[in-house]
C-alpha cells in the first residue's frame, strides 16, 4: 500500500533504510526523536523529509 513513488525511508543521522510500507517516522536505533527519516524517492533528485503531526 506504500507510495509507488517512494523508495526506501532513511535515517538523517545513521542513513539505514526502512521499508517505506511500514508506518515509522523515527529510527529505531536512536531514542526519541532524533533519528527523523527522509523520504526517498524516484521522482526526483531532492529529498522530502516528514516528520508526524
Amino acid at each position: 500500500m506504500g507510495i509507488n513513488h517512494v523508495t526506501a525511508l532513511e535515517c538523517v543521522l545513521c542513513e539505514r533504510q526502512y521499508d517505506p510500507d511500514r508506518v515509522v517516522y523515527t529510527c529505531p536505533e536512536h531514542e526519541g526523536v532524533s533519528g527523523i527519516l527522509e523520504v526517498k524517492t524516484t521522482t526526483t533528485s531532492s529529498t522530502t523529509t516528514s516528520t508526524p503531526s
